[in-house]
């Protein structure tokens, strides 16, 4: 499993496979699959990006949001006003 790393606001720390939060409980599992290369940190990743979240991104599509728009490659919004996927509806306006 591959791991993106995300900007953690609240701590103020960029989160990856080092320095997660787990469950106690789990702790002894997580470090076991991390020692055996089964859960590895991606290191090419943007970090200029990290504040995107997929959740926020579909929920400012299906809110008719335009700014989910610049948060995603512009092929990607293309694809997605095309194929009106995720609940997208188009405002009807010609631009």
């Amino acid at each position: 499993m591959y791991v993106y790393p995300w900007h953690d606001t609240a701590a103020g720390l960029i989160r990856g496979v080092d320095n997660l939060a787990m469950p106690t409980e789990l702790e002894g599992l997580y470090r076991h699959l991390v020692e055996r290369g089964k859960i590895r940190q991606l290191d090419n990743y943007d970090a200029t990006l990290l504040h995107i979240f997929s959740r926020d991104v579909l929920r400012r599509i299906k809110e008719r949001d335009t700014s989910w728009e610049a948060m995603v490659p512009q092929e990607v919004a293309q694809m997605i006003q095309k194929r009106r996927f995720f609940g997208y509806i188009s405002d009807g306006s010609v631009g």
